[in-house]
């Protein structure tokens, strides 16, 4: 019943009002200004204390609530007034959020707020609801339904000529001019659906080349989901992925240059959030904050913290069939798929599916996923045994 009497109580001195004030043919632009303000001054109220709109004794526009029955019933005190009190409350804040979001324009700091003349006079002819066009795509759908072989021009004529009151107008005229204006119609056909076929023929233009657009913006985020970790796949080749703190001081030590130690801190970084998806605190991954670049003793520091974060995952054995097996890998070299031997020596802490590997004549240590490797076939492996150091 609460609820009931709130919903009553809205539609009675809220919403009703408000409809009757915008649909009127004489509200100007700032007449509307005015009707806005006066409901976000009165929600304001509303959501803080109400009693006095349960009453009667407040409303946004006095004017225009109609005081029948029902309204009269609505104000009268009875069981459930603290409930229904409540409710209203909660509705009025939501309603006053709403209203100072969608009619921002209209109240006080807003470039309707206050309405000149000239601009009064642009706007005069401004329809102040949206209901009209609103019934002229209710009409097109359901012509669109019941006859869907017809054309759009031939719907479109038939709202513009049922709407317009087209009939009647040609009927209060002499029958010469009617004739006149038939036959005039008549000639200017094939030009219209000339035109009209001209339009539909941009429309479609225009679509394929947004589909275009979008199906490149498309193309390219896929493609750049393998262009980076290739790219940092590269970029570790070089550096190693250092997967122990002492390994990273001493990598450090080696590198003289600070910018050169700045971007293989760097590639530390990206390859473990991108190719490895080492999860932990974004801020850890990250390479500057509020503008100001991070030194190289808090990218040190983050790579450190990832290392431990790692060490501290549950070893997985799924994929220790690699373990200590020869291997012989193919990479595309000067353009041909060359073979390369070697051997795993270990799993990278923490992520089970990637291993460490040193090939024949190279003392460089590779970080690989070798189950992928083995799935393209660009890996075999020696099932003898266990292989003999190089």
């Amino acid at each position: 019943m609460a609820v009931l009497k709130a919903l009553g109580i809205c539609s009675k001195i809220v919403t009703a009002p408000f409809w009757r004030a915008l649909e009127d043919k004489d509200c100007s632009l700032e007449q509307a200004s005015a009707v806005y303000q006066s409901l976000s001054t009165f929600l304001e109220r509303g959501k803080e204390d109400c009693t006095n709109i349960m009453c009667g004794t407040d409303a946004p526009l006095p004017d225009l609530v109609k005081k029948d029955a029902v309204y009269e019933r609505l104000i009268q005190p009875d069981d459930y007034d603290a409930q229904t009190s409540a409710l209203l409350e909660l509705i009025f804040a939501a309603w006053s959020n709403l209203i100072q979001k969608a009619a921002s324009e209209h109240l006080p700091g807003g470039r309707f707020a206050s309405v000149d003349e000239s601009l009064a006079q642009e706007t005069e002819s401004v329809p102040r609801h949206n209901k009209f066009p609103e019934r002229v795509f209710s009409l097109l759908d359901k012509l669109t339904r019941y006859r869907p072989a017809a054309s759009t021009l031939c719907n479109e004529s038939y709202i513009m000529f049922s709407l317009n009151k087209t009939g009647e107008w040609l009927n209060s005229l002499p029958e010469e001019k009617k004739k006149m204006y038939l036959d005039k119609s008549r000639k200017e056909g094939l030009q219209i659906r000339e035109r009209y076929q001209l339009r539909i023929n941009e429309i479609e233009k225009s679509r394929r080349e947004s589909l275009a657009k979008k199906r490149k913006t498309i193309e390219k985020k896929e493609l750049d989901k393998y262009v980076q970790p290739e790219k940092l796949i590269d970029e570790m080749l070089f550096y190693g992925l250092w997967q122990y703190e002492e390994v990273v001081e001493n990598q450090l030590k080696a590198i003289k240059s600070d910018a050169e130690k700045r971007k293989a801190l760097k590639c530390q970084l990206q390859f473990r959030k991108v190719v490895l998806g080492q999860q932990g605190d974004k801020k850890l991954f990250q390479f500057s904050e509020k503008g100001e670049q991070y030194s190289i003793e808090k990218l040190t520091t983050n790579v450190k913290t990832l290392i431990q974060n790692a060490l501290k995952v549950p070893k997985d054995t799924e994929y220790s069939l690699f373990l200590e097996k020869k291997i012989i890998h193919y990479q595309i070299e000067n353009g041909k798929r060359t073979p390369f031997h070697g051997r795993v020596i270990s799993i990278v802490p923490g992520y089970p599916e990637w291993y460490n590997c040193i090939y024949k004549d190279d003392e460089t240590v590779y970080v690989y996923n070798l189950a992928v490797e083995q799935t393209n076939g660009d890996l075999e492996i020696d099932v003898e045994g266990k292989c003999r150091p190089m």
